[in-house]
């Protein structure tokens, strides 16, 4: 969490009487720009994001534009179809953007799917959609699209890493408070580069409630044999204050 979405989930933790110690855990890097700007100027019926991270892509990618060739552009986009995971990846695409978006209710790519299918089935022309993704992404997008006839472009334009400071931080929050009694992941990768680091530093895993953002993440954590405590209905500040709150009302 970081920025304005990060002071969102701590207000509303707040709320629970929770204080809250955010740990970055990932880096982001904008990877193949000069690519991805020649695939905004083609054709397509529609664009994908599962991301915030792929919108700001694009928004870097048009950035070396004129303002004239920048509103060009994005006149074209606003008359396609855009499809995104999430209220947070929505609120990205229609701020910095001006996209209408399809989908935001979808907490994760495989919810998307058939999101796209309603609305592009009955299209009679052939269809293809450009999906602007990072390094990591799943294939749910393109095996679940591409099966039912369309076509998907994808350009890997973010490569996620592991934040360099994420050991010294997760150490300094151990000496400092010990083992948290709860630990939220927001995304898989999270749960791949941080556990490791967990297990070495010397948390007690076993007193730890795991809470995921989604279904994504907790399959993430499942796959690692950790039963998450609880899973956000929604990835939302709301959600993940609900699924505390009911994990906290079970404790009690």
């Amino acid at each position: 969490m970081q920025g304005e979405s990060g002071r969102s989930y701590k207000f509303c933790l707040k709320t629970l009487g929770i204080h809250p110690v955010i740990i970055p855990v990932l880096l982001f890097q904008f990877a193949n720009l000069e690519e991805l700007r020649a695939c905004l100027k083609r054709e397509y019926s529609g664009i994908v994001f599962t991301s915030q991270r792929a919108v700001e892509a694009v928004t870097c990618a048009m950035s070396v534009l004129t303002d004239e060739e920048r509103e060009e552009l994005l006149s074209k986009w606003r008359s396609k179809l855009t499809f995104v995971v999430g209220e947070a990846t929505a609120l990205t695409a229609e701020t910095s953007l001006g996209l209408d978006t399809i989908g935001k209710e979808s907490g994760n790519a495989g919810d998307l799917v058939p999101v796209i299918l309603r609305q592009l089935i009955p299209c009679k022309e052939s269809k293809t959609l450009l999906f602007p993704c990072g390094n990591l992404r799943k294939d749910s997008i393109s095996s679940g699209l591409e099966s039912k006839g369309i076509q998907v472009e994808e350009i890997v334009c973010y490569h996620t890493i592991c934040h360099p400071d994420l050991q010294k931080n997760i150490e300094k929050l151990y000496f400092e408070k010990g083992t948290p009694d709860i630990f939220v992941y927001f995304s898989p990768s999270g749960v791949k580069f941080s556990l490791p680091i967990i297990k070495d530093v010397g948390l007690k895993i076993d007193s730890i409630k795991f809470v995921a953002i989604g279904p994504s993440t907790k399959e993430a954590l499942l796959q690692v044999g950790l039963v998450p405590s609880a899973t956000a209905a929604k990835p939302t500040p709301e959600g993940l204050t609900q699924a505390i709150q009911s994990l906290l009302m079970v404790k009690l």
